[in-house]
């Protein structure tokens, strides 16, 4: 029942935020409350009123400024492996959202329960393989990594809106296909900034339809894993023509349930809340169809998986010009001193 009604709520919030809606404008003044709010918040980082981390290494933020999911943990990953291939050592900092750990921040290891840190921060260890800080306060974060791991770059997922974190390269995450939808702040629209603070950040990448001066980010789906058996792997393309059960709780489900779609799979939409902590009668569907997940929602399955069920890896590419752009501004940190610099405190 619970599940229902988030369903129901979220589809009818995003239906405010992405149509014309009289309810956005219903909401216009809790939204001016926020924004003036968010101008103090900010005001205080910049006259040094709340204190900030200049990390003695560059970081790099990758966030963006609307709510739910726009590719940023995919990117993340990405940069974290092109930054190894370069013969960096990156660590990675994320919120630790829907973890219930004693201590933060903590690190992630094999021994780190999925409770303890969240889904997204569990997948991001065995994606990245490089060490992994989860914690709400990402400055906290980084300075453990800086201080007990030999990182010399820093890679935040999510944290645009974090100003105790000084920052040297901010990548903003935008979903093409929805973009910033009525433009509104919250709770009127899915505006975290002002849609002008993107005039600040170093590099604006898009999943799906580019403009001017943004650089496009592609989703390139793998092979399907099996849950409990990782290395028997499978092509989307021989599930086509079959009916599965697609599972999806992430922050835009509907863009999975799209992309099986798109290759021949009649899936039946099984939709979750995002981050959702499943149990095995959660799934328990009655029909004995396979079930194709999202990589994020099978790290939460995997004790309780049946044979028939399968999981998707998505890849993250980006154009060799994006590469070339972000490693010569990034390389200008490897051999001089770094000096202080929040972006986009000044923004809006």
């Amino acid at each position: 029942m619970k599940n229902i009604i988030w369903i129901w709520f979220s589809r009818k919030l995003y239906l405010v935020w992405y149509s014309k809606s009289i309810f956005s404008w219903l909401l216009l003044p809790i939204s001016y409350c926020f924004w003036i709010l968010a101008k103090l918040r900010k005001l205080g980082y910049l006259l040094g009123i709340f204190r900030t981390y200049n990390a003695p290494v560059p970081v790099i933020v990758v966030g963006n400024i609307t709510v739910g999911g726009t590719g940023k943990t995919p990117l993340v990953v990405w940069l974290a492996q092109l930054l190894k291939e370069k013969g960096w050592r990156p660590g990675v900092v994320c919120s630790g959202y829907g973890g219930y750990s004693k201590k933060w921040p903590t690190r992630v290891s094999s021994d780190t329960s999925l409770e303890a840190v969240g889904d997204e921060a569990f997948l991001l260890f065995e994606k990245v393989v490089c060490p992994v800080v989860a914690g709400s306060r990402r400055s906290d974060c980084v300075e453990m990594l800086v201080n007990e791991y030999s990182v010399d770059v820093v890679v935040s997922d999510d944290g645009l809106q974090h100003y105790a974190l000084e920052r040297d390269i901010e990548i903003a995450v935008i979903d093409g296909s929805r973009r910033f939808g009525n433009e509104r702040l919250l709770p009127a629209g899915p505006l975290r900034e002002a849609k002008k603070r993107l005039d600040y950040v170093d590099f604006t990448v898009v999943k799906g339809c580019v403009s001017e001066h943004e650089t496009g980010m592609l989703f390139e789906p793998t092979n399907l894993a099996n849950l409990l058996h990782p290395f028997n792997q499978a092509t989307l393309e021989s599930f086509k023509g079959m009916t599965v059960n697609a599972v999806a709780g992430v922050g835009n489900n509907e863009s999975f349930f799209k992309l099986l779609l798109k290759r021949g799979i009649n899936c039946i939409p099984r939709e979750f809340p995002d981050h959702y902590i499943y149990s095995a009668t959660d799934l328990d569907f009655s029909d004995n169809l396979p079930i194709i997940m999202t990589e994020k929602d099978a790290v939460k399955c995997k004790a309780f998986a049946k044979e028939n069920w399968w999981f998707l890896s998505i890849r993250a590419t980006l154009p060799d010009e994006f590469e070339v752009q972000f490693l010569k501004k990034l390389s200008r940190y490897r051999n001089e001193q770094k000096t202080s610099r929040t972006t986009g405190l000044s923004s809006n």
